[in-house]
Protein backbone atom coordinates (compact mmCIF):
# COMPACT_ATOMS: atom_id res chain seq x y z
CA UNK A 1 0.00 0.00 0.00
CA UNK A 2 1.02 3.43 -0.93
CA UNK A 3 2.03 5.77 2.01
CA UNK A 4 -0.15 8.89 2.43
CA UNK A 5 2.88 10.69 1.83
CA UNK A 6 6.58 10.43 2.01
CA UNK A 7 7.50 12.25 4.79
CA UNK A 8 5.25 13.58 7.24
CA UNK A 9 6.41 16.19 9.67
CA UNK A 10 4.59 16.60 12.88
CA UNK A 11 4.84 20.60 13.93
CA UNK A 12 4.64 23.09 12.00
CA UNK A 13 6.70 26.01 14.09
CA UNK A 14 10.06 27.05 12.74
CA UNK A 15 12.00 23.99 12.41
CA UNK A 16 8.64 21.88 10.54
CA UNK A 17 8.55 24.71 8.15
CA UNK A 18 12.11 25.09 7.35
CA UNK A 19 12.06 20.88 7.01
CA UNK A 20 9.10 21.31 4.83
CA UNK A 21 10.47 23.71 2.58
CA UNK A 22 14.03 22.22 2.15
CA UNK A 23 12.45 18.88 1.92
CA UNK A 24 9.63 19.60 -0.82
CA UNK A 25 12.42 22.07 -2.75
CA UNK A 26 14.30 18.52 -3.26
CA UNK A 27 11.33 17.22 -4.55
CA UNK A 28 9.90 14.97 -1.62
CA UNK A 29 6.40 14.73 -1.06
CA UNK A 30 5.75 16.43 2.08
CA UNK A 31 3.13 17.04 4.45
CA UNK A 32 2.98 18.91 7.93
CA UNK A 33 0.84 18.09 10.60
CA UNK A 34 -0.01 21.25 13.16
CA UNK A 35 -2.25 20.75 15.81
CA UNK A 36 -3.04 24.84 16.18
CA UNK A 37 -1.84 26.88 12.93
CA UNK A 38 1.69 27.76 11.91
CA UNK A 39 4.35 29.41 14.07
CA UNK A 40 1.37 29.56 17.33
CA UNK A 41 3.87 28.64 19.51
CA UNK A 42 7.69 29.77 20.55
CA UNK A 43 8.09 30.58 16.38
CA UNK A 44 5.52 33.35 17.23
CA UNK A 45 7.07 34.18 20.29
CA UNK A 46 10.52 34.50 19.40
CA UNK A 47 12.42 38.37 19.44
CA UNK A 48 14.16 37.22 16.12
CA UNK A 49 17.68 37.26 17.02
CA UNK A 50 20.28 35.65 15.06
CA UNK A 51 22.99 36.40 17.30
CA UNK A 52 25.60 33.66 16.77
CA UNK A 53 27.54 35.13 18.73
CA UNK A 54 26.17 36.88 21.01
CA UNK A 55 25.22 34.09 23.84
CA UNK A 56 28.06 31.95 23.25
CA UNK A 57 32.01 32.73 23.39
CA UNK A 58 34.96 30.58 21.77
CA UNK A 59 34.95 27.68 19.49
CA UNK A 60 32.95 24.82 19.65
CA UNK A 61 30.96 22.38 17.43
CA UNK A 62 27.34 24.25 18.35
CA UNK A 63 29.06 27.65 17.54
CA UNK A 64 30.35 26.30 14.40
CA UNK A 65 26.83 24.88 13.22
CA UNK A 66 25.42 28.23 14.97
CA UNK A 67 27.61 30.38 12.67
CA UNK A 68 26.93 28.54 9.00
CA UNK A 69 23.33 28.67 9.86
CA UNK A 70 23.64 32.56 10.25
CA UNK A 71 25.43 32.90 7.23
CA UNK A 72 23.02 31.63 5.58
CA UNK A 73 20.44 34.13 6.04
CA UNK A 74 21.66 36.53 3.79
CA UNK A 75 20.99 34.35 0.76
CA UNK A 76 17.40 32.12 1.78
CA UNK A 77 16.15 35.24 3.10
CA UNK A 78 15.48 36.69 -0.38
CA UNK A 79 14.81 32.92 -1.80
CA UNK A 80 12.22 32.63 0.85
CA UNK A 81 10.40 35.87 0.54
CA UNK A 82 9.95 35.66 -3.44
CA UNK A 83 8.37 32.03 -3.30
CA UNK A 84 6.15 33.61 -0.46
CA UNK A 85 5.62 36.94 -1.11
CA UNK A 86 6.01 37.87 2.28
CA UNK A 87 8.75 40.32 3.62
CA UNK A 88 10.55 38.83 6.94
CA UNK A 89 11.92 41.84 8.01
CA UNK A 90 15.42 40.42 7.64
CA UNK A 91 17.84 43.15 9.10
CA UNK A 92 21.88 42.40 9.17
CA UNK A 93 23.34 45.70 10.93
CA UNK A 94 24.68 44.04 14.03
CA UNK A 95 24.29 43.65 17.47
CA UNK A 96 25.67 44.92 20.55
CA UNK A 97 26.75 43.35 23.80
CA UNK A 98 27.32 46.74 26.43
CA UNK A 99 29.62 45.82 29.38
CA UNK A 100 29.30 47.13 32.88
CA UNK A 101 32.32 45.76 34.48
CA UNK A 102 35.93 46.05 34.45
CA UNK A 103 36.17 42.63 34.71
CA UNK A 104 34.37 41.90 31.17
CA UNK A 105 36.22 44.95 29.70
CA UNK A 106 39.33 43.24 30.38
CA UNK A 107 37.82 39.78 29.01
CA UNK A 108 36.83 41.11 25.42
CA UNK A 109 39.55 43.22 25.37
CA UNK A 110 41.72 40.01 25.23
CA UNK A 111 39.38 38.46 22.67
CA UNK A 112 39.71 41.02 20.13
CA UNK A 113 40.98 39.39 17.25
CA UNK A 114 40.03 36.13 17.86
CA UNK A 115 35.70 36.48 17.97
CA UNK A 116 35.05 35.47 14.39
CA UNK A 117 34.52 39.59 13.23
CA UNK A 118 33.57 41.06 16.76
CA UNK A 119 35.57 43.52 18.20
CA UNK A 120 35.98 45.48 21.62
CA UNK A 121 34.47 49.38 21.66
CA UNK A 122 35.13 51.61 24.25
CA UNK A 123 32.59 53.57 25.67
CA UNK A 124 33.11 56.46 23.75
CA UNK A 125 32.97 54.92 20.62
CA UNK A 126 30.14 52.43 20.96
CA UNK A 127 28.08 56.51 22.19
CA UNK A 128 28.78 57.15 18.88
CA UNK A 129 27.47 54.15 17.29
CA UNK A 130 24.56 53.57 19.74
CA UNK A 131 23.53 57.51 20.89
CA UNK A 132 20.51 55.81 22.97
CA UNK A 133 23.07 53.67 25.44
CA UNK A 134 23.65 54.99 28.76
CA UNK A 135 26.86 56.73 29.61
CA UNK A 136 27.95 54.44 32.61
CA UNK A 137 28.96 51.92 30.38
CA UNK A 138 32.64 50.95 29.73
CA UNK A 139 32.21 50.10 26.10
CA UNK A 140 30.53 46.98 23.91
CA UNK A 141 31.60 43.92 22.53
CA UNK A 142 30.44 44.96 18.79
CA UNK A 143 29.04 41.60 16.59
CA UNK A 144 28.39 42.94 13.10
CA UNK A 145 27.12 39.78 11.47
CA UNK A 146 24.17 39.03 14.30
CA UNK A 147 21.63 40.10 12.63
CA UNK A 148 17.51 39.94 13.15
CA UNK A 149 14.13 39.51 11.43
CA UNK A 150 10.53 38.82 12.79
CA UNK A 151 10.17 35.30 13.85
CA UNK A 152 6.29 35.01 12.98
CA UNK A 153 7.12 36.18 9.45
CA UNK A 154 10.20 34.17 8.90
CA UNK A 155 8.31 30.94 9.88
CA UNK A 156 5.15 31.84 7.94
CA UNK A 157 7.68 33.14 4.95
CA UNK A 158 8.61 29.42 5.13
CA UNK A 159 5.33 27.84 5.21
CA UNK A 160 4.10 29.34 2.34
CA UNK A 161 7.57 28.60 0.20
CA UNK A 162 6.90 24.99 1.13
CA UNK A 163 3.83 25.12 0.12
CA UNK A 164 5.04 26.85 -2.92
CA UNK A 165 7.37 23.47 -3.86
CA UNK A 166 4.21 21.24 -3.00
CA UNK A 167 3.91 20.44 0.71
CA UNK A 168 0.37 19.49 1.77
CA UNK A 169 -0.15 21.84 5.57
CA UNK A 170 -2.95 20.22 7.95
CA UNK A 171 -3.42 23.43 10.50
CA UNK A 172 -6.26 22.42 13.58
CA UNK A 173 -5.33 18.59 13.41
CA UNK A 174 -3.90 16.67 16.61
CA UNK A 175 -1.49 14.00 16.58
CA UNK A 176 -3.04 11.40 19.63
CA UNK A 177 -0.08 8.21 18.64
CA UNK A 178 2.81 7.91 16.76
CA UNK A 179 2.19 4.37 15.34
CA UNK A 180 4.76 1.99 14.79
CA UNK A 181 4.65 -1.92 13.70
CA UNK A 182 7.30 -4.42 14.04
CA UNK A 183 9.62 -2.09 15.84
CA UNK A 184 9.03 0.63 13.59
CA UNK A 185 7.72 3.92 13.09
CA UNK A 186 4.86 3.79 10.02
CA UNK A 187 2.39 7.44 10.85
CA UNK A 188 0.89 8.73 13.45
CA UNK A 189 -2.97 8.58 14.65
CA UNK A 190 -4.70 12.19 14.41
CA UNK A 191 -8.20 13.47 15.21
CA UNK A 192 -9.24 12.70 11.91
CA UNK A 193 -7.56 9.57 11.26
CA UNK A 194 -4.67 7.68 10.11
CA UNK A 195 -2.07 9.43 8.02
CA UNK A 196 1.04 6.59 6.70
CA UNK A 197 3.97 8.37 5.80
CA UNK A 198 8.09 6.75 5.03
CA UNK A 199 9.17 8.91 7.21
CA UNK A 200 8.12 10.59 10.12
CA UNK A 201 9.54 13.62 11.57
CA UNK A 202 8.57 15.19 15.08
CA UNK A 203 9.48 19.13 15.59
CA UNK A 204 6.93 19.86 18.12
CA UNK A 205 7.91 21.46 21.15
CA UNK A 206 7.65 20.60 24.76
CA UNK A 207 4.13 20.37 24.94
CA UNK A 208 4.13 17.04 22.14
CA UNK A 209 7.23 15.40 24.02
CA UNK A 210 4.82 12.72 25.64
CA UNK A 211 4.39 11.29 21.84
CA UNK A 212 7.56 10.69 21.90
CA UNK A 213 8.14 7.65 24.04
CA UNK A 214 11.44 7.77 24.42
CA UNK A 215 12.96 7.21 27.99
CA UNK A 216 16.08 8.94 26.77
CA UNK A 217 14.91 12.69 25.98
CA UNK A 218 14.83 15.22 28.21
CA UNK A 219 12.80 17.70 27.00
CA UNK A 220 10.91 19.91 29.18
CA UNK A 221 9.04 24.12 29.11
CA UNK A 222 10.84 27.53 29.56
CA UNK A 223 8.26 30.16 29.80
CA UNK A 224 9.74 33.40 27.68
CA UNK A 225 7.55 36.57 28.42
CA UNK A 226 8.23 39.47 26.46
CA UNK A 227 6.96 43.00 25.56
CA UNK A 228 7.46 45.88 23.03
CA UNK A 229 7.38 49.37 22.60
CA UNK A 230 7.77 52.43 20.67
CA UNK A 231 10.03 55.42 21.34
CA UNK A 232 8.14 58.58 20.81
CA UNK A 233 11.09 59.83 18.38
CA UNK A 234 13.45 57.49 16.44
CA UNK A 235 14.75 54.33 16.78
CA UNK A 236 17.74 52.22 18.41
CA UNK A 237 20.25 51.79 15.36
CA UNK A 238 21.32 48.45 16.89
CA UNK A 239 20.40 45.05 18.72
CA UNK A 240 21.16 45.24 22.21
CA UNK A 241 22.25 42.24 24.33
CA UNK A 242 23.17 41.82 28.17
CA UNK A 243 22.75 38.62 30.42
CA UNK A 244 19.45 40.67 32.16
CA UNK A 245 17.59 41.88 28.90
CA UNK A 246 17.64 41.84 25.23
CA UNK A 247 16.45 44.78 23.07
CA UNK A 248 15.68 44.07 19.32
CA UNK A 249 14.66 46.97 17.31
CA UNK A 250 12.59 46.25 13.92
CA UNK A 251 12.09 48.31 10.99
CA UNK A 252 9.03 49.73 11.47
CA UNK A 253 10.20 51.11 14.88
CA UNK A 254 8.74 48.55 16.88
CA UNK A 255 11.48 47.27 19.84
CA UNK A 256 11.50 44.15 21.59
CA UNK A 257 12.08 43.53 24.79
CA UNK A 258 12.85 40.08 26.37
CA UNK A 259 12.81 37.74 27.58
CA UNK A 260 11.80 36.21 31.03
CA UNK A 261 13.09 32.40 31.53
CA UNK A 262 10.94 30.27 33.82
CA UNK A 263 11.91 26.59 33.26
CA UNK A 264 9.23 24.02 33.70
CA UNK A 265 6.32 26.91 33.43
CA UNK A 266 4.32 25.76 30.03
CA UNK A 267 1.56 28.74 31.43
CA UNK A 268 0.68 31.60 28.42
CA UNK A 269 0.06 34.34 31.30
CA UNK A 270 2.18 37.51 31.83
CA UNK A 271 3.19 38.62 34.66
CA UNK A 272 3.25 42.06 36.65
CA UNK A 273 6.70 41.14 38.51
CA UNK A 274 8.74 39.55 35.37
CA UNK A 275 7.64 42.68 33.28
CA UNK A 276 8.49 44.76 35.44
CA UNK A 277 12.06 43.51 35.73
CA UNK A 278 12.33 43.40 31.77
CA UNK A 279 12.01 47.37 31.59
CA UNK A 280 14.00 47.79 34.99
CA UNK A 281 17.16 46.94 33.12
CA UNK A 282 16.18 48.22 29.72
CA UNK A 283 16.01 51.35 30.69
CA UNK A 284 19.24 51.17 33.03
CA UNK A 285 20.76 50.60 29.18
CA UNK A 286 18.60 52.73 27.29
CA UNK A 287 17.53 55.32 29.41
CA UNK A 288 15.00 56.99 26.53
CA UNK A 289 13.12 53.79 26.80
CA UNK A 290 11.63 55.33 29.98
CA UNK A 291 9.43 57.43 28.13
CA UNK A 292 8.61 54.70 25.05
CA UNK A 293 4.74 54.09 24.56
CA UNK A 294 4.22 50.60 25.67
CA UNK A 295 2.67 48.74 22.53
CA UNK A 296 1.94 44.91 23.65
CA UNK A 297 3.20 42.04 25.79
CA UNK A 298 3.79 38.18 25.43
CA UNK A 299 4.73 34.97 26.30
CA UNK A 300 5.88 31.89 24.76
CA UNK A 301 7.02 28.17 26.02
CA UNK A 302 10.68 27.03 24.67
CA UNK A 303 11.76 23.46 24.49
CA UNK A 304 14.74 22.92 26.03
CA UNK A 305 16.72 19.97 26.78
CA UNK A 306 18.59 18.36 29.52
CA UNK A 307 22.27 19.52 27.88
CA UNK A 308 21.33 22.44 26.26
CA UNK A 309 21.36 21.19 23.32
CA UNK A 310 18.60 20.53 20.40
CA UNK A 311 18.29 17.12 19.67
CA UNK A 312 18.37 16.53 15.61
CA UNK A 313 18.51 12.80 14.94
CA UNK A 314 17.01 9.36 14.35
CA UNK A 315 15.92 7.05 17.03
CA UNK A 316 16.24 3.20 17.11
CA UNK A 317 12.40 2.89 15.74
CA UNK A 318 13.48 4.80 12.75
CA UNK A 319 11.32 8.38 14.20
CA UNK A 320 13.35 11.37 13.39
CA UNK A 321 14.00 14.03 15.91
CA UNK A 322 14.09 17.93 15.60
CA UNK A 323 12.88 19.58 18.50
CA UNK A 324 14.67 20.82 21.49
CA UNK A 325 16.32 24.29 20.51
CA UNK A 326 15.49 26.35 23.03
CA UNK A 327 16.08 30.38 22.57
CA UNK A 328 17.83 29.46 19.25
CA UNK A 329 15.22 27.74 16.76
CA UNK A 330 14.96 30.71 14.81
CA UNK A 331 18.86 31.31 13.97
CA UNK A 332 19.19 27.33 13.97
CA UNK A 333 16.46 27.23 11.07
CA UNK A 334 18.68 28.12 7.87
CA UNK A 335 21.07 25.49 8.72
CA UNK A 336 18.63 22.41 10.24
CA UNK A 337 16.40 22.19 7.85
CA UNK A 338 19.07 21.75 4.83
CA UNK A 339 20.80 19.54 7.37
CA UNK A 340 18.13 17.42 8.46
CA UNK A 341 16.59 17.27 4.83
CA UNK A 342 19.72 16.02 3.56
CA UNK A 343 19.79 13.42 5.93
CA UNK A 344 16.71 12.02 5.53
CA UNK A 345 17.23 12.24 1.80
CA UNK A 346 20.03 10.00 2.44
CA UNK A 347 22.96 12.28 1.73
CA UNK A 348 26.20 12.33 4.03
CA UNK A 349 26.44 15.16 6.66
CA UNK A 350 29.59 16.13 8.82
CA UNK A 351 29.50 13.15 11.69
CA UNK A 352 30.56 15.11 14.03
CA UNK A 353 27.13 17.39 13.89
CA UNK A 354 25.34 13.78 14.21
CA UNK A 355 27.18 12.84 16.97
CA UNK A 356 26.46 16.34 18.79
CA UNK A 357 22.93 16.27 18.02
CA UNK A 358 22.07 12.65 18.49
CA UNK A 359 19.07 11.48 20.00
CA UNK A 360 20.85 8.34 21.30
CA UNK A 361 23.19 9.18 25.09
CA UNK A 362 25.42 6.98 24.09
CA UNK A 363 26.49 8.51 20.79
CA UNK A 364 25.78 12.28 21.73
CA UNK A 365 28.56 14.68 22.78
CA UNK A 366 27.50 17.12 24.99
CA UNK A 367 29.06 20.96 24.15
CA UNK A 368 29.57 23.47 25.89
CA UNK A 369 26.81 26.03 26.58
CA UNK A 370 27.56 29.91 27.21
CA UNK A 371 26.55 30.88 31.01
CA UNK A 372 23.85 32.74 29.87
CA UNK A 373 22.58 30.53 27.85
CA UNK A 374 22.52 27.16 29.83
Amino acid sequence: MKADTEVLIVGAGVQGCSLAYQLSKRGHRVMVIEKETIASGASKAAAGMLGAQSEWEGTGLFQEFALESRALFEELVPEVEALSGMDVSYVNNGMLKPVWHKTEEVKYQRAAGHGYGAEWLPAREALRREPALSENIRGVWSIPKDGQLRAYEWTTALAKAAKACGTIIRENTSVDRILEADGRVYGVKTNEGVVEAEEVVFTGGSAGAALLNEKEFTLYPVKGECLSVRMPQGNLRYTLHTPQVYIVPKKDGEIFIGASEKPGDSSTGVTVASIQELMKAAVHLVPELKDANIERFWSGVRPQTGDGLPYMGQTDRGLWVMTGHYRNGILLSALSGSWMAARIGGKSVREDWKHLFAVDPQIRKGGVIHADHA
